[in-house]
């Protein structure tokens, strides 16, 4: 692959091939910043979930922590109005928005992170390059009993880790940031019931309620830490598997 010089860089092997020098690139942008620490990043994203009690209804969270932790954001570029446009433009209009269009949002500095707030959704994306995502569980008008509709919640966690994609492209295109830990939490459905589409279109009037559920269910995969591009490349299945685990973790 490539050895080191004596001040430290890798040396990129003769003959190697073109494609392999971006990916050299980010070897060394990685291990400038050190050990990827699986634990520390998993403990930022749980950190980035919203207590209960700051919500209007049930939502879904997709938290995202990457690393190895360094300052991604300089304090100057959390003020950066291009970046506060480019992150308004794409939660309310890009092709994985996850905001009402019909209502209004102002981004504002929060601490060390730029928030962005609706009523009932937010996105937060912090110096450490973390990206918080909020999204109501369910579509307003939803007929019959409240229940969480397993289809709907997958939607909305493939955007929410797709926006989280283009966030971490935005901000770090030179992927300092090479590894990432998702987790995703349902807050402040307990009183709903879990099914499928065709299983609430059957029954729209009559579920089985869940009985030890607590306000917040949260859930991460194992291995926690993924390589980034698997936003990109594996996010059908990442998706797939965090679904599971909230349903399991659900309907327990």
């Amino acid at each position: 692959m490539g050895r080191r010089r004596p001040d430290g860089r890798l040396r990129v092997a003769r003959g190697a091939t073109r494609w392999s020098i971006p990916a050299l690139h980010e070897l060394e942008l990685a291990q400038q910043a050190g050990p990827v620490d699986e634990g520390e990043m998993a403990d930022r994203a749980r950190a980035l979930i919203p207590d209960r009690y700051a919500l209007q209804g049930a939502a879904v969270c997709v938290a995202t922590a990457g690393g190895p932790r360094q300052q991604i954001l300089r304090p100057t570029e959390l003020e950066d109005q291009a970046l506060h446009r480019d992150l308004h433009r794409e939660v309310l209009l890009g092709d994985q928005a996850v905001f009402d269009s019909t209502q209004g949002v102002k981004p504002r500095i929060e601490g060390q992170a730029i928030l962005l707030e609706q009523p009932r959704a937010s996105l937060l994306v912090d110096s450490l390059g973390s990206v918080g995502l909020v999204q109501p569980a369910t579509d307003p008008g939803s007929s019959g009993l409240p229940a969480l509709i397993e289809e709907d919640v997958a939607d909305r966690v493939v955007r929410s880790l797709r926006l989280t994609a283009w966030v971490f492209d935005r901000i770090d295109p030179v992927r300092r940031l090479s590894h990432v830990v998702p987790v995703v939490a349902l807050l402040s459905a307990a009183y709903m019931g879990w099914r499928t589409r065709s299983e609430h279109a059957g029954s729209p009037n009559s579920m089985q309620m869940p009985m030890n559920v607590g306000d917040r269910v949260l859930v991460a995969l194992t291995p926690a830490a993924r390589p980034r591009a698997s936003l990109t490349y594996e996010v059908r299945e990442m998706t797939e598997d965090l679904v599971a685990l909230l349903r399991r973790a659900y309907k327990a």
